[in-house]
């Protein structure tokens, strides 16, 4: 594939992204037959179980493939309950945390360790169980779980450096997206002796990127599977990346911003507690019939400990 031809593939992507109801679930013969066995059992449980089996594990590839929370921070497993620990480099810095009521708290650390809150995030689905052999059916629940885990934990990120960004650098003004104005969001982060990594942008921030007049001879293209992961290669020292290419409903950056951030263990952590997980409940609604769902949950947690890793861009 040319260079070219990338360029229209990923611009066909993200139109079909933003057209498209659902977030269709690419599901081997096996998860299909397995999905469509377990309706042969008189266990009405046996489906859902296997529907969430199935949801969690695609969902926990997705989040940790597209998600750009866990690209632009540094992913951290933690073992302590309630909690995640990240390396202070620079205790006079400010540092911006997201407490467990999902609030943006800036706090004065003096300690070489930070300790700052993972939350809960549960939400329940209603599944309707003679729905589950449409294949659109399924693909909407897993839509919806998509938003209440890939979208929730991405907007609070957005909020993160929005936040934090204003304490250290300026917001760069844009008419087009050049490599001039990239290399001043880019020293906006050097100046202060930190490595740039990522330029994270949306559809008209891309379109004007791509129309720069020697963007070819200076873009290192990315592979289909890239794309489908929200990685659009990489220009200028920098690698691009969107959520342009899921799901309309998955979406969180506005088409005029983006943001130059430095490499993910400057900038902050990402703390991964207990990765998507369910459990089969019966809903009783407020009609009094009694229904089945699936009940989900995952804990993490989000900090920048370096305000002055990230720089935020507008196009006019």
């Amino acid at each position: 594939m040319t260079k070219q031809e990338m360029i229209e593939f990923i611009n066909q992507t993200m139109a079909n992204a933003k057209t498209s109801e659902v977030e269709v679930l690419q599901l081997s013969t096996e998860e299909e037959n397995n999905l469509e066995d377990s309706f042969t059992k008189e266990n009405i449980y046996l489906p859902l179980s296997n529907l969430g089996i199935l949801l969690c594990d695609k969902v926990n590839k997705k989040l940790q493939n597209s998600s750009f929370s866990r690209k632009i921070l540094a992913n951290m497993d933690t073992y302590t309950l309630g909690t995640f620990p990240i390396k202070v480099r620079r205790k006079d810095i400010s540092t911006y945390i997201m407490t467990d009521n999902e609030k943006i708290e800036n706090i004065e650390n003096s300690r070489p360790i930070l300790y700052p809150p993972t939350f809960n995030t549960p939400f329940t689905l209603d599944i309707d169980i003679k729905a589950l052999k449409s294949s659109l059916y399924v693909n909407s629940l897993y839509t919806k779980v998509l938003q209440e885990t890939l979208k929730k934990e991405q907007m609070l990120t957005i909020a993160l450096l929005k936040q934090c960004y204003k304490a250290y650098n300026d917001q760069i003004l844009f008419t087009q997206c050049h490599n001039s104005g990239i290399e001043v969001m880019k020293k906006q982060i050097s100046r202060w002796a930190i490595p740039t990594e990522y330029l994270l942008l949306a559809t008209k921030s891309w379109n004007s990127l791509s129309q720069v007049d020697n963007f070819l001879d200076t873009w290192i293209p990315p592979t289909e599977s890239d794309v489908l992961c929200g990685n659009l290669g990489s220009i200028w020292g920098l690698k691009i990346i969107t959520d342009r290419c899921c799901n309309q409903k998955t979406q969180v950056l506005a088409d005029h911003e983006l943001f130059v951030t430095g490499t993910p263990s400057a900038l902050g952590a990402f703390g991964i507690e207990k990765r998507l997980n369910y459990r089969i409940i019966d809903i009783y609604k407020t009609t009094g019939e009694n229904s089945i769902g699936l009940s989900f949950a995952y804990n993490h947690g989000q900090a920048v400990t370096n305000s002055r890793s990230i720089t935020v861009g507008n196009i006019l």
